[in-house]
């Protein structure tokens, strides 16, 4: 019980945020913003989608999906 505890907490950031900033050239850090961007505009539409649904599915939510495994 103690190992699936473990296994299923969350152990990185959501999808888009970085603990550590790798990226220093203006080009991959104007992409990684687009991408922030773009995050965040497909939040609001699962957001959106999510009222009108008996059953809101949150699963695929940028803020649900991980950054990296974490295994």
């Amino acid at each position: 019980m103690v190992v699936t505890k473990i296994l299923s907490d969350r152990g990185t950031n959501p999808l888009g945020n970085f603990e550590v900033q790798y990226m220093y050239d203006p080009i991959g850090i104007e992409a990684i913003e687009r991408f922030k961007k773009r995050l965040g505009e497909v939040a609001q539409i699962i957001d959106e989608r999510n009222k009108s649904r008996e059953f809101p599915y949150p699963y695929l939510h940028p803020l649900e999906v991980p950054n990296s495994i974490s295994i």
